[in-house]
């Protein structure tokens, strides 16, 4: 099973390579097909394996023959550890899977902000299927607390599309508040803890290295990276 799973994560984190590429080029997902990004031929099948295809063609397009970039690789080996890693730690394999799709969302996300600054409402709302179907396994769905966050975040819509204040970025708010659902209160807590003390090395980091601050900071991935530690610290 661990193996199926790193297997997995591998085809998870491919396809979200291809969110990621196709978000940046403000692309659809669905068409055209994969292609070479140098000299636009259409890639078959046996051109997109996880980590098999890049190895077999040694890093190179089989087309044009240039380098493919080793970050996609790198990606789909670090997916396929984590896949494994929860598969181990995680008693109840759903759970485990969901917790896997999760990160690699929040991944794909973080990737996406840092690059564009741009958070897709699609991805946080399919965030928030999976932060609710995992409270559903664990029995944490609690409804009174599902209808403060929707009435949470209709209230922040509003606040959003007033034009005094349009420029504040809600979307990191928008994804706290999905993961809000699959959290009791104390989980709650404690994820907030790390967020702090991780935002707060990064802010230090920024600080000795004498970038500006002021300027607008990617925060979904320190959202990500909170979220990774959390489960990583609780089932280790």
């Amino acid at each position: 099973m661990i193996l199926i799973f790193f297997i997995l994560g591998c085809i998870m984190a491919s396809f979200g390579n291809v969110v990621i590429s196709r978000g940046i080029k403000d692309e659809s997902i669905i068409y055209p097909r994969s292609y070479c990004d140098n000299c636009g031929k259409t890639l078959k099948w046996f051109n997109l394996i996880p980590l098999i295809s890049y190895i077999l063609q040694f890093g190179k397009c089989n087309y044009c023959k240039e380098k493919i970039s080793i970050k996609y690789s790198i990606f789909e080996l670090i997916n396929g550890i984590i896949y494994m890693i929860n598969c181990q730690k995680i008693d109840n394999l759903l759970v485990a899977l969901i917790i896997s799709l999760e990160m690699t969302l929040l991944m794909v996300m973080a990737i996406i902000d840092i690059k564009t600054l741009n958070i897709y409402n699609i991805q946080i709302f399919i965030l928030a299927i999976l932060a609710n179907f995992y409270s559903f396994i664990t029995e944490k769905l609690n409804f009174y607390k599902m209808i403060f966050t929707v009435i949470l975040y209709f209230t922040l819509k509003i606040i959003e599309n007033k034009k005094t204040i349009k420029k504040l970025g809600f979307g990191d708010i928008y994804v706290l508040l999905a993961l809000f659902i699959q959290f009791n209160i104390n989980d709650f807590a404690e994820f907030f803890i790390i967020l702090g003390i991780i935002s707060g090395i990064i802010a230090s980091l920024l600080l000795i290295s004498k970038k500006d601050i002021k300027a607008k900071i990617p925060f979904i991935p320190i959202i990500t990276l909170s979220f990774m530690s959390f489960y990583f610290i609780e089932k280790f």
